[in-house]
């Protein structure tokens, strides 16, 4: 590399670091986290550059060839998404997923000590400190379910928080749809999805600021753009993650659930017809119950569907502006040319934003809402 290139590439370095300072009344998470993404970018960069001139496959195993340098643009792209789905959303699912898991850890203690309470005496000698009689377990189960219920109210406060975080990016959200949104399986993925299409959407706002400022440096102005580019590449991979995870992992989860409780319903069906007047009461309680965890899974699984459907529709929308920007970056471009083109990357990313957003259930009772939570436990219990 010549001395005047690796001049320019430095100066293109401090300039480029400035986007963080210009994102920091945006995002804060996006300034702490700028330099190791500033880094990932810039080398996917160089390796675009470089797989242009490797053949396209080699024999000989130190020699990079195009297949060996898109598994490391893909690791690099991986990695810079990760640290752009660090946001204020992700910060308060976080702490909605760790109450959660503090509800199901105090809940399977409290049904621990209920069994232990069976046999546990009546009374313990004053002197047996380290026993415990009824009243001692009945006060744990007591305070047990206190650090519930703040943990539910703690979760509620973080939901009215969760609201206000996306009215400011222009989604109107009401309680029932927050409500939908966390108990999901699929949480976690859309609020990565929102976090990391909105933070690109700051970076290609200042990217293309700095690519007007760099016009007359077409050195400059070309780098600024392969960001650009690897930040439509995040945003694909981000797409192909989601409808894997919903297609491979959720929906055939979901699936099994359906079937068994179909099975389950043939057989209280058959039971109920048979059963005697004491019996038949309980079958047919079931059976509703049966009814109601049918629906609601019906539901999830349309539910599921049509946001995983939604996703691959951005994607498509995706896949022709990134060829289009990764051909005009391997292309001898003036800076004229480039700054149009992001232009009207911005006016893209405007019309992606509705369909980054999952469309979220209102149920038509509380009985089906429960439902639906439930079910996501189930998923996630044969997931981990």
């Amino acid at each position: 590399m010549s001395r005047m290139r690796q001049i320019i590439i430095l100066m293109s370095l401090f300039s480029v670091l400035s986007i963080a300072q210009n994102a920091l009344c945006e995002s804060s998470y996006l300034f702490e986290s700028w330099n190791e993404i500033h880094d990932k970018l810039s080398e996917s960069i160089d390796l675009i550059t470089e797989k242009s001139n490797a053949p396209e496959s080699s024999w000989v195993p130190w020699k990079s060839d195009q297949k060996s340098i898109d598994k490391e643009i893909n690791e690099l792209v991986d990695d810079a998404l990760d640290l752009l789905g660090k946001t204020k959303f992700t910060e308060i699912k976080n702490k909605i997923n760790e109450l959660q898991q503090n509800i199901s850890k105090s809940n399977k203690k409290i049904a621990e000590l209920r069994t232990i309470l069976l046999g546990a005496p009546k009374d313990v000698a004053a002197w047996k400190v380290w026993k415990k009689d009824t009243a001692d377990y009945e006060q744990d189960i007591i305070d047990l379910k206190g650090k519930i219920e703040a943990d539910k109210e703690e979760i509620s406060h973080l939901k009215l928080k969760m609201i206000e975080e996306f009215k400011s990016i222009g989604v109107v959200l009401d309680q029932e749809q927050i409500d939908t949104l966390v108990a999901s399986i699929t949480s976690d993925d859309d609020i990565q999805l929102i976090s990391v299409f909105n933070n690109i959407k700051i970076l290609t706002v200042k990217l293309k600021d700095l690519t007007v400022e760099s016009s007359e440096s077409p050195e400059n102005a070309k780098r600024y753009y392969g960001m650009h580019t690897i930040l439509l590449k995040i945003l694909i991979r981000l797409h192909e993650h989601y409808v894997g995870r919903v297609e491979n992992e959720y929906l055939p989860k979901l699936d099994g659930i359906i079937e068994k409780n179909i099975d389950l319903g043939k057989k209280t069906k058959n039971l109920m017809s048979e059963a005697d007047e004491k019996h038949k009461s309980i079958y047919q309680a079931n059976f509703k119950a049966q009814k109601v965890t049918h629906k609601t899974a019906t539901l999830y699984e349309k539910y599921l569907q049509d946001n995983c459907a939604r996703v691959k529709e951005a994607h498509a929308k995706l896949i022709p502006e990134y060829q289009a920007a990764l051909n005009t970056y391997n292309t001898v471009s003036t800076a004229h040319d480039l700054i149009s083109l992001m232009k009207s990357a911005n006016s893209m990313f405007n019309n992606l934003s509705e369909l980054q957003t999952p469309k979220l259930l209102i149920f038509e009772n509380k009985e089906m809402k429960n439902e639906f939570s439930k079910i996501t436990m189930q998923m996630k219990e044969g997931l981990e």
